[in-house]
């Protein structure tokens, strides 16, 4: 093999150990790193039109062969060194976790002086050092297992290093403070009919890996609270759930007392019209940390 291209997240110092197991070997094969860009739900279109691809590479000449391989494909190449690259992708997930922890605390500051965190979230935006595709919006605490994972290594390496960095040994204890939000919450409404809306952590995606609403449909499971689950691209539950996945809404709405929205998604856009016209004036409670819906007189919002 006279290139081994390597498109997967690694951790950092593992290009080096190979690197070192393909000298001591005398194998005649250069190695490159490109870190994945993977997202779910848009893995193509983020294939064919990256923002960038970060290459680590330790000559020129391993450069070039990464720009004849996607010379068709228009983009910026950035070639750094593999370090570099292990460690960037790395700092980009530590730094999105940090954005979405960072807004969350903004919204309890902003709701208890009546301020909305959605204009909040708008004008951080607007700032050009921030950017419009910032993690700032408000929203449920971060899911899935990229973001938790690199600021976990990250703060481990700290640790290893006897570097003493506050924030990122922090992001971690405050995104699992604001999961804890809702499950407080929850507490004081044993007898109460539940529906959590939406189960895929992601748009476009019927992944439930990670998801923070199935772990909050078994804690509800567990702890024997009457609920529902609705989700009507996931086929897939665990068997403990099968039974509480409902897809006929019409049956169910009117007699759910809460609904829980972790996730922000185009196709529940509309459901508090749903809520309003089945429920009608019934005293009605939302969580929706995302701030999907437009405020209405007929429902309590958490």
């Amino acid at each position: 093999i006279k290139y081994l291209i390597i498109s997967s997240q690694i951790p950092l110092g593992t290009f080096k150990l190979i690197e070192n197991f393909i000298k001591k070997n005398k194998i005649k094969t250069k190695l490159i790193y490109i870190p994945e860009n993977l997202r779910l739900g848009n893995s193509i279109k983020n294939f064919l039109k990256p923002d960038r691809i970060i290459v680590g590479a330790r000559s020129k000449n391993e450069f070039n062969v990464i720009k004849k391989i996607f010379n068709k494909i228009k983009f910026k190449l950035i070639n750094v060194s593999p370090e570099s690259a292990e460690l960037i992708k790395h700092s980009i997930n530590g730094f999105l976790a940090l954005s979405i922890c960072y807004i969350n605390e903004i919204t309890k500051i902003a709701k208890s002086y009546n301020a909305n965190p959605s204009e909040i979230s708008t004008g951080l935006k607007s700032e050009e050092r921030i950017g419009y595709k910032s993690y700032l919006s408000p929203g449920n605490a971060f899911s899935g297992g990229t973001l938790e994972r690199d600021v976990g290594f990250l703060k481990n390496i700290s640790e290893n290093k006897s570097i003493k960095n506050y924030i990122i040994e922090n992001i971690l204890l405050s995104n699992e403070n604001q999961k804890k939000y809702i499950y407080e919450k929850l507490n004081k409404y044993k007898n109460k009919k539940i529906m959590i809306v939406g189960l895929s952590y992601k748009e476009g995606t019927s992944t439930t890996r990670q998801s923070d609403s199935i772990k909050l449909a078994k804690w509800l499971k567990k702890n024997m609270f009457d609920f529902y689950l609705h989700d009507p691209n996931i086929i897939k539950l665990p068997e403990l759930l099968k039974n509480n996945h409902i897809i006929n809404l019409d049956d169910q709405i009117s007699q759910i007392d809460i609904f829980i929205f972790l996730y922000k998604q185009k196709k529940f856009k509309d459901f508090d019209k749903k809520i309003t016209k089945y429920r009608k004036n019934k005293r009605t409670i939302l969580y929706d940390p995302c701030q999907t819906f437009k405020k209405d007189k007929k429902i309590i919002y958490w």
